[in-house]
């Protein structure tokens, strides 16, 4: 059977077991009008942890200074929001990795 191996954690499994995720979620892409997203091969482990640090660092509001009140991020503000939070769970990975 092919074995694939975890983008973050090098982790090599069957192709069954690190998979292909998508960074943004769906319903994110789709709000945004966006056919085309990026994917990571990732094992079990980062996956959750990935989605775990998403819960802890994503929020769907923004707070708006001109009219000072919260709102809801825009699709690709949302898009930005994500993209930013995977580039760093992958830098807080790969150096907890090294230790």
């Amino acid at each position: 059977m092919r074995r694939q191996t975890c983008e973050l954690c090098d982790f090599k499994g069957d192709v069954d077991l690190v998979r292909r995720y998508r960074i943004i979620p769906e319903e994110v892409t789709e709000q945004a009008g966006i056919t085309q997203y990026k994917t990571v091969r990732l094992c079990p482990n980062c996956w959750q942890e990935l989605s775990s640090w998403y819960s802890a660092n994503i929020s769907g509001v923004t707070y708006d200074t001109a009219f000072k009140r919260f709102r809801d991020r825009s699709g690709p503000e949302m898009i930005k929001e994500y993209e930013v939070a995977y580039s760093r769970f992958r830098e807080h990975k790969k150096s907890h990795l090294s230790i």
